[in-house]
């Protein structure tokens, strides 16, 4: 009878020790991760935005663009005023264009980082203003995707002669 119980028991104890697996469900899942390239924006030698040269109007302010989406020679335009534009031979103009290189293939954005920013040549000021994009998003193609940026510049009647500069900062991401 002893053994009868003892048995009993041990059964029991196993049905409790092993049993609980009969309920038991397992599953797995992956872990993944994506590695991309440090994504750089480098500008194009010798591409900055560039206005070209005038002779200060002398009835209000005179208002230059410079088109993105234009070839240098024709993305200049006279939007008002009475400045008298330079010739091109010697006083270039045309957008600034920058090259975003990353991942190929990968989505990026782009934008400039400031509304508007004074130019100067001592100091006298001008300011560009209201800066536009070729493209504000975009895919990185092998060798780095070309963005240009242009923007206006208001030139004072009577404006200082000098040869004016400032700086502006551009962003990308990816997306």
């Amino acid at each position: 009878m002893i053994q009868k119980k003892l048995i009993a028991g041990i059964g029991a104890a196993a049905i409790l020790a092993f049993g609980g697996n009969a309920f038991a469900a397992t599953s797995s899942a992956s872990a993944t991760a994506t590695i991309q390239s440090q994504m750089a924006v480098t500008k194009v030698t010798g591409k900055d935005l560039r206005f070209g040269g005038f002779i200060a109007g002398t009835s209000g302010d005179t208002v230059v663009r410079i088109d993105p989406n234009q070839a240098d020679a024709a993305s200049r335009t006279i939007v008002s005023g009475d400045a008298t534009p330079l010739g091109e031979a010697v006083y270039a103009f045309g957008p600034a264009e920058f090259t975003v290189s990353g991942t190929v293939g990968s989505g990026f954005t782009f934008s400039v980082d400031e509304s508007s920013i004074n130019i100067t040549s001592s100091a006298n000021t001008m300011t560009v203003s209201d800066f536009t994009v070729s493209s504000s998003s975009g895919t990185i193609a092998d060798g780095g995707s070309s963005v240009k940026v242009g923007g206006n510049l208001t030139i004072s009647s009577g404006q200082a002669d000098g040869s004016y500069s400032g700086i502006f900062n551009v962003t990308a991401n990816y997306n």
